[in-house]
């Protein structure tokens, strides 16, 4: 899957199964998220000082695909809505 696809499926999931996500895994995912460089994008356009750090939670899981609440699927408004492009010159 291309990251236009998996953003494109993107769904939110609520309920979880019971099965524990290995360590190593959760460990991969963690050490793939630190090196993203978009925390330096948001510290910028908010003001956050160096001194203060930037964290994103995220749950980490199984989805449990028999729970109807994962079986929501809300519409996504349109990139012209929620987005800004600036061109430089």
């Amino acid at each position: 899957m291309n990251v236009s696809d998996a953003l494109a499926t993107r769904k939110s999931v609520r309920a979880f199964k019971p099965d524990a996500v290995p360590r190593a895994v959760v460990e991969e995912i963690l050490l793939k998220a630190a090196r993203a460089p978009f925390h330096e994008v948001i510290r910028d356009y908010l003001k956050v000082p160096q001194e203060e750090m930037i964290f994103c939670g995220m749950a980490v899981g199984y989805a449990d695909d028999d729970a109807a609440i994962n079986s929501l699927v809300s519409e996504r408004a349109a990139l012209s809505e929620w987005a800004v492009i600036r061109e430089t010159a």
